[in-house]
């Protein structure tokens, strides 16, 4: 709220101390920029993203050693999300062909559904 002096005055509170329904005690809110992930991100992406680039190495060695947290990591941030609409006499083998080209169209570059590329 701006006085009439043109200085801002704190919006008034409650008897309970918080403040009355749709006012906020911060109107405009956390300056953009100095979250943590938007600190986390400028520190990986200082000196070229080095740092990125060696948590990347060593995230991808501790997978390729049988580590399946990293496994996981990496193919929940990487493999797509691929909805099926399947019906109930659906062979397991059809769904299996199915997965098979999608991973095939994946390795290729191309989107996991047909048309996507």
């Amino acid at each position: 709220m701006v006085q009439g002096n043109g200085k801002q005055q704190a919006p008034k509170r409650t008897a309970k101390g918080t403040f009355p329904p749709g006012v906020s005690g911060n109107p405009r809110g956390r300056p953009v920029g100095v979250g943590l992930m938007s600190q986390l991100n400028a520190i990986l992406d200082e000196n070229d993203g080095v740092l990125r680039f060696k948590l990347m190495q060593s995230l991808l060695a501790k997978a390729g050693q049988g580590d399946m947290q990293a496994m996981r990591l990496i193919l929940e941030r990487t493999d797509p999300v691929v909805h099926i609409n399947l019906n109930h006499d659906v062979e397991p083998s059809e769904i299996l062909d199915t997965l098979a080209q999608v991973r095939a169209r994946v390795a290729n570059g191309k989107g996991a559904q047909p048309g996507s590329h």
